[in-house]
């Protein structure tokens, strides 16, 4: 079993500097932002699949459209992987029983979970910062954050190819 304290520690260390959106926890080279490991799962499962089956239409330029809403989309995982950690940090939460964590909300009259929703009151601010950063990145590192997803993807068997529509599990992609 996991000790409690030490989850918390190493959340803090990680929230800190903002070290859980680089590849290493020790890593500040701007180049390599938006590489962590956390980051890369929830974008082969969140952003990948919804990507997967586009037509390439060289004469449109299809394929530079995987990359449109791309920073909105690392924003919002990164905003989403700060906001758990945050909550571990804060103990908000009780790890072993993995329950949502809830607050006195006068308004009700009871405990409410709303004071911890990823919503754009509580979130907001901070996904379009980040989101704003993930703008700055060069073609090149959303190029290499991309490659990196679809290995992710492939290590967890869901569609990387995002050209193949054969592949999406989206059944309307090949409509």
């Amino acid at each position: 079993m996991f000790e409690e304290k030490n989850v918390v520690d190493e959340a803090k260390y990680i929230l800190e500097k903002n070290r859980f959106v680089y590849d290493k926890l020790d890593n500040k080279d701007v180049e390599k932002a938006f590489l962590a490991d956390f980051m890369l799962d929830l974008m082969a499962t969140i952003y990948l699949p919804y990507i997967c089956g586009f037509m390439h239409i060289p004469e449109l330029n299809m394929q530079a459209l995987q990359y449109s809403g791309m920073s909105g989309t690392m924003g919002m995982c990164t905003a989403a992987l700060k906001r758990g950690l945050s909550i571990i940090c804060n103990g908000h939460t009780n790890l072993a029983s993995q329950q949502a964590p809830a607050s006195l909300n006068p308004g009700v009259g009871g405990l409410s979970e709303s004071k911890f929703t990823f919503s754009e009151q509580n979130w907001g601010i901070a996904m379009r910062g980040l989101a704003a950063a993930a703008r700055c990145r060069t073609n090149k590192e959303l190029v290499n954050i991309m490659e990196q997803v679809r290995k992710v993807a492939c290590s967890m068997n869901l569609p990387a190819d995002s050209t193949d529509p054969e592949e999406a599990h989206d059944e309307y992609a090949c409509i």
